[in-house]
């Protein structure tokens, strides 16, 4: 009886002690959290929309934090543009600067035709889901148009993220425009079943039973999609919108969540912008938030039990309060070709006050592009940045709002509130990086050297930018940060063994280094499948008429060639001894001119392998460790097989450097000292080894304007599908900025599109339609 007793007081105490959690508490490990794990994303604007193989695609990219201001400093970005096996067929990297940055990538001339996702991250955010990276969908097309293949899949969500037994639950399908679909229990029953809409969106309302198991599936189709497991108690959850904007939630608890305290929080942008405490009646509970109180953009509420469980979220939209309004102010809408454009651009905010913001403007041939229902800035920013899928909200439609409310059913990610709590919340793998980061497995290429040694050092040498790096094996594993290089480049790196005899350092050099480079490219979402149509595409056609005209006119684009080498053998050292090749007998041998002519260098023969030693000063021999480095034609190794390869007679020059004054400040790099070979043909060098090249930075290429001022190109032909871009503008403190450009040869309609963000963190877009003809119109 004692036992029993003493069992049951501990189960007392313990029930007595499990953490109580009041809404003030919530919202303090709410923000706790948020500070600790950041939603940043990733926003890219393009000059247009479809393209052709070869063309160049001009974009400017956001890297925001939750209240849209921009991620301070410079960060470095991953794009790669994503075919529909889920396969990056291009990858660059690209930097923004206080949040803002700009570049471009060329569409490879051999990339097949079809729908391509453009995908772009950060460091930072490879600690989340990959499908919240940014991705845009662009069309690649050579001849004949494109069509959206089905996938075939379904997929399904219920309300509130769970199925309670006992209350009707709103479930939401995704499935093909215009199918019949239907919900299935256990014994394929049909208990439910609707039609889906043009966007694919079909809604059941499901009273599930505990005792059973249901799924969605296409009538007529063997694929099916679980819906969760049903509980026995909870709470339902449902979303609707008041006259006045204001959303309204309907909550129904089961018996055992009756008369509890619970706690509504409701999160945008990675703060608690409302929170509210009550009690669970049986007649249900209605809350009301305020659009004031929220935002615009995605939002969660999230309801809590006194112990921190969570019982229901949902995701909706809230409108917000706060605007941005840009007018374009133009004269006239019709021109002629090559005709100066002017207008001007006024922004203010929601109660006409002008503002500041900077703003990025395209303006393109309409016929040419896929000109539909489009996003606007901010809907990409406040709810595409949010969902996994591509959704375009049509703002002609008076229903949209409910339509996009359905849609954030599936967006069911909780927020990791148990973690919050309990404080267990883990810390971030990745961090924000303005560094071009590499992390590697080092080993040996002599497989009898069974073990790397421990702590040794690495140094890495970047050839074209001279840039130095050092650093120490950890485990085999080896870590390289470079500062953002632009462009690309090809890396060296020499290992030593650090040792000490009399408390004095030495250290012997460990040749044969490799080191494989981990690869921390993500999985990708895949582009859609698409189908090939009949008729050619007007853009194709277009791009093929162009590029043949521009042939004939000579307008050949000079493709960019590599960057000259910055370090030359003068520039990093001056030699000691300076022998001229050609003055001397021409012998057959390296090795024979070692011998002969080279003074202080050294070729010995130690079992399989040939040694060259350079005679160093006595301070210098000291330490060290191995063979000297050669820098020939430029270009440094420590591959001694290589240069002893090498044809004296092909030689101009041979200098060696041996003195500790110009060896010490290069560090490991000149402690063996430094050979340095100049050929008559000047590009010798050893195979390139792909695995040791760094990739930098893209360069900036800014897009050409045209101006017909002084009419100095009347004879050249001007056809071109983008006529302006410029992704850097700000408007004045009187919120106005002034545009100019001139149009082009093309006829047609010419849509112009302005986005932006104010210096208050609110986005804007606005569309014109401007006409480019031979005759105006009476």
């Amino acid at each position: 009886m004692m036992k029993i007793a003493l069992k049951i007081f501990l189960l007392f105490l313990l029930t007595d002690t499990v953490a109580q959690y009041n809404t003030s508490e919530l919202t303090r490990k709410f923000s706790e959290y948020s500070a600790q794990w950041p939603n940043r994303k990733i926003h890219l604007i393009f000059n247009q929309d479809k393209f052709s193989p070869g063309d160049t695609v001009y974009f400017k990219g956001y890297f925001l934090s939750e209240d849209l201001s921009g991620v301070a400093g410079n960060q470095v970005i991953d794009l790669h543009l994503v075919n529909s096996s889920g396969n990056s067929v291009l990858h660059l990297k690209f930097s923004t600067t206080d949040g803002v940055g700009k570049n471009q990538l060329v569409i490879p001339p051999s990339l097949p035709q079809g729908f391509y996702v453009v995908t772009a991250y950060s460091s930072w955010m490879l600690n989340f889901d990959p499908s919240f990276f940014f991705k845009k969908r662009i069309a690649v097309v050579d001849k004949n148009g494109l069509t959206l293949q089905s996938d075939q899949k379904i997929r399904a969500a219920v309300e509130g993220g769970r199925l309670i037994n006992g209350l009707k639950n709103k479930v939401i399908i995704h499935a093909d425009a215009n199918s019949v679909v239907q919900i299935i229990d256990s014994s394929g029953a049909n208990v439910g079943h609707t039609l889906t809409d043009s966007t694919g969106i079909g809604i059941i309302h499901l009273l599930p039973s505990e005792s059973n198991s249901y799924f969605a599936q296409r009538i007529g189709d063997d694929n099916k999609a679980n819906l969760p497991a049903v509980q026995r108690d909870g709470l339902g959850i449902s979303v609707s919108r008041s006259a006045n904007g204001s959303t309204k939630f309907n909550l129904t608890p089961t018996a055992t969540v009756r008369g509890k305290e619970l706690s509504a929080i409701a999160t945008s942008r990675g703060k608690v912008f409302y929170h509210h405490s009550f009690s669970a009646e049986s007649g249900g509970i209605e809350l009301l938030i305020p659009r004031e109180n929220i935002p615009e953009g995605v939002a969660r509420l999230s309801i809590l039990d006194r112990n921190g469980e969570l019982l229901a979220n949902r995701e909706f939209y809230s409108e917000g309060t706060v605007r941005a309004n840009v007018q374009v102010n133009v004269e006239k809408k019709y021109f002629h070709p090559r005709e100066r454009v002017s207008f001007e651009i006024s922004l203010a905010d929601e109660k006409g006050q002008p503002v500041e913001g900077e703003f990025s403007i395209s303006a393109i041939s309409r016929d040419l592009q896929v000109l539909g229902i489009q996003n606007s800035l901010a809907d990409e920013l406040l709810v595409q940045s949010c969902l996994k899928e591509p959704y375009t909200i049509d703002r002609h439609d008076s229903t949209w709002i409910f339509k996009l409310n359905d849609v954030l059913i599936f967006n069911t990610e909780e927020i990791p509130w148990n973690q919050i709590l309990m404080g267990k919340v883990p810390k971030p793998a990745h961090t924000l990086s303005n560094f071009i980061q590499m992390k590697g497995k080092v080993s040996l290429l002599d497989s009898s050297v069974k073990k790397l040694p421990d702590g040794m050092d690495i140094l890495f040498y970047l050839q074209r930018t001279g840039i130095r790096y050092q650093t120490t094996v950890d485990r085999g594993q080896v870590w390289l940060a470079v500062p953002a290089l632009t462009g690309e480049d090809e890396m060296l790196y020499l290992g030593e063994d650090r040792y000490y005899v009399n408390e004095q350092p030495h250290g012997e050099e460990v040749p044969g280094l490799k080191i494989d480079w981990e690869k921390t490219t993500p999985k990708f979402q895949a582009a859609p499948l698409f189908k090939e149509t009949e008729k050619p595409d007007p853009y194709a056609s277009f791009a093929a008429k162009n590029k043949l005209i521009n042939k004939s006119y000579g307008f050949y684009l000079a493709k960019a060639s590599p960057p000259p080498r910055t370090i030359t053998s003068n520039e990093l050292v001056s030699g000691d001894v300076n022998i001229n090749v050609q003055e001397y007998t021409l012998f057959p041998t390296m090795a024979d001119l070692i011998k002969e002519v080279i003074q202080f260098l050294q070729h010995r023969r130690i079992g399989e392998r040939d040694r060259v030693l350079a005679s160093l000063t006595e301070d210098m021999s000291l330490q060290s460790t191995g063979d000297p480095l050669y820098i020939i034609d430029g270009v440094a190794t420590k591959n001694t097989s290589f240069f002893l390869s090498l044809r004296p007679s092909e030689l101009l020059s041979v200098k060696v450097v041996i003195s500790a004054k110009k060896l010490k400040p290069l560090g490991m790099l000149g402690k063996n000292g430094i050979v340095m070979v100049t050929t008559k043909k000047g590009n010798a060098r050893e195979p390139l080894d792909n695995s040791k090249l760094v990739q930098g930075l893209n360069s900036v290429v800014d897009f050409t304007t045209h101006s017909y001022a002084d009419n100095s190109s009347a004879h050249l032909p001007d056809f071109r599908s983008t006529v302006l871009w410029e992704p850097s503008l700000k408007t004045s403190k009187d919120g106005k900025a002034k545009i100019d450009f001139y149009a082009s040869d093309n006829l047609g309609g010419l849509n112009v599109r302005i986005d932006g963000i104010t210096a208050q963190g609110v986005p804007f877009s606005r569309e014109v339609t401007l006409h480019v003809v031979n005759e105006f119109k009476k």
